[in-house]
């Protein structure tokens, strides 16, 4: 799969902030490295003066949406606990301080092999200054 953002946006992160160009490859890596996905950035692509898409690949991955108690597995046996931050829903792993937003069954597969993948889901760390994350 091929997929290109919009003109200058590159999604929100988990605290409902927009992530910068920066942020957003941050994302990737982190997606890559924690959750297997195998995104390759191929480029920037200038559409206008002042203005980016970022041009990414992926292996497309046959599924069908989890269910919310498929959604709550995954993460569960991730090490990550149900948090609030702010108004959003989120996973939060203590361990390294990873936190996963956007978790719905959409971006949650299961495959035919009974298998759940996790994609495009937004991933940044917590850092200590930053908002609280409440327990649910």
């Amino acid at each position: 799969m091929i997929k290109a953002t919009y003109g200058n946006c590159f999604g929100h992160l988990p605290d409902g902030s927009e992530a910068s160009p920066i942020g957003y490859l941050e994302r990737l890596r982190l997606c890559n490295e924690e959750l297997g996905d195998q995104i390759r950035l191929l480029g920037v692509e200038e559409t206008r003066p002042g203005v980016i898409r970022v041009i990414t690949s992926q292996p497309a991955i046959e599924g069908h949406p989890a269910e919310a108690d498929e959604v709550f597995q995954f993460f569960n046996e991730s090490g990550f606990e149900k948090r609030r931050w702010g108004a959003n829903t989120v996973w939060f792993r203590p361990l390294d301080g990873l936190v996963a937003s956007d978790t719905h069954g959409g971006n949650v597969l299961r495959t035919a092999s009974g298998a759940l993948v996790a994609i495009d889901v937004p991933l940044m760390r917590w850092m200590p200054g930053m908002k609280a994350l409440e327990p649910v």
